[in-house]
């Protein structure tokens, strides 16, 4: 009797070490990898990314950089902000971003690399964004 307890008691624990280790390592929607809104001195090895944001609510983005996510940050209601992110060549790359109420939008895939620079706008009415919305 005093073995099956004390085995119960081992495969509760490991179970609930494997549960919170899980829980640790996914936050934020998975991504782990961060873009800076903080200019680096030199910025040719940077993918530098300028959102405009005409939307009432502020958006949380991302980049896809060939399946990878990547947090850029939230972009306040009509205002704009820059995020300078470390790209290791040219990679397909798409902008993610949802909007505070729930919709989410993707580019399409682009090749970009270091050095280069991307601006885009979120017009008020989804309608006129050049990409998809769900």
């Amino acid at each position: 009797m005093r073995g099956i307890q004390r085995f119960l008691c081992r495969w509760t624990v490991g179970a609930l070490v494997v549960v919170l280790a899980g829980c640790s390592s996914s936050s934020e929607g998975g991504s782990s990898i961060q873009a800076t809104t903080t200019a680096p001195e030199d910025t040719s090895d940077q993918l530098v990314v300028i959102l405009h944001n005409d939307q009432l609510d502020a958006i949380r983005a991302w980049l896809l950089v060939e399946g990878q996510r990547v947090r850029l940050g939230q972009v306040n209601s009509n205002s704009s902000e820059t995020f300078y992110y470390k790209i290791p060549g040219v990679r397909q790359v798409r902008l993610e971003f949802d909007i505070s109420l729930g919709r989410r939008c993707v580019t399409v895939d682009r090749p970009l690399g270091p050095g280069e620079n991307i601006t885009v706008r979120i017009p008020s009415q989804l309608t006129g964004f050049p990409g998809v919305c769900r």
